[in-house]
């Protein structure tokens, strides 16, 4: 694996917060490795935001699991989705290395870990992505080339900040924290109206859908793939 020695420049975040260190040489083809949790993956958004708009011209490749893969059809400004399935048991060997293959084909130059789990960085260093991104957690801090620990503000606000902060530390992306632009496509909105037709007792019902992100993150982020 070869190694890219970061050089840096100066970035000025919005808001008037103390200016970030944002990496050099520019990536060219950037992976991030997103949550397992549809709660996390929405709380997450503004750190995505924040890597796309540091290297608009760069490729942003999401590697998610596949039952959230279908959250990003709303996403025109992500690249490409990656979506992976691992089972259980001796059936999951070859699907980590199937994931470990699409990883290396696709040529990625910085790779940014949203999970803090072993794995999700052990991956990255098999495919051979010479930088990688995430905070230092469940000993896979030699697996990563720019890594950061978890500071106390980031774990007590609001969890967004959670990857927000990481982003920042790690390779200078800087974003806000109530950037969650997201539209779902057309032809979506279109099937869930058609599917909600018949089942309206009143005209001026809504669906609300709730998830608990906080425990989501606890049980699935640090200790899964």
């Amino acid at each position: 694996m070869s190694a890219i020695s970061p050089t840096a420049r100066r970035a000025t975040p919005p808001g008037g917060a103390a200016a970030a260190t944002l990496l050099e040489p520019a990536p060219r083809r950037i992976i991030v490795r997103e949550v397992n949790w549809l709660g996390d993956l929405v709380m997450s958004l503004p750190a995505l935001r924040a890597i796309r708009r540091a290297w608009a011209d760069a490729h942003l490749a999401v590697l998610v699991r596949r039952g959230l893969a279908g959250f990003f059809d709303g996403a025109p400004w992500i690249d490409q989705v990656i979506p992976f399935a691992v089972a259980r048991g001796l059936r999951g060997i070859g699907d980590r290395r199937r994931i470990i293959r699409d990883i290396r084909t696709g040529g990625f130059d910085l790779a940014i870990l949203f999970p803090t789990s072993f794995e999700s960085a052990l991956w990255v260093a098999m495919a051979g992505v010479p930088r990688r991104a995430g905070y230092s957690a469940d000993a896979r801090a030699p697996m990563l080339t720019l890594r950061t620990t978890t500071p106390r503000a980031a774990t007590r606000g609001h969890q967004v900040h959670f990857w927000l902060e990481m982003v920042r530390a790690t390779v200078g992306a800087t974003g806000d924290a109530a950037d969650f632009a997201l539209a779902p496509k057309e032809s979506h909105v279109q099937r869930m109206r058609e599917w909600l037709a018949p089942r309206r007792k009143r005209p001026d019902a809504c669906l609300l859908y709730t998830s608990d992100a906080a425990d989501e993150r606890t049980q699935g982020d640090t200790h899964g793939p």
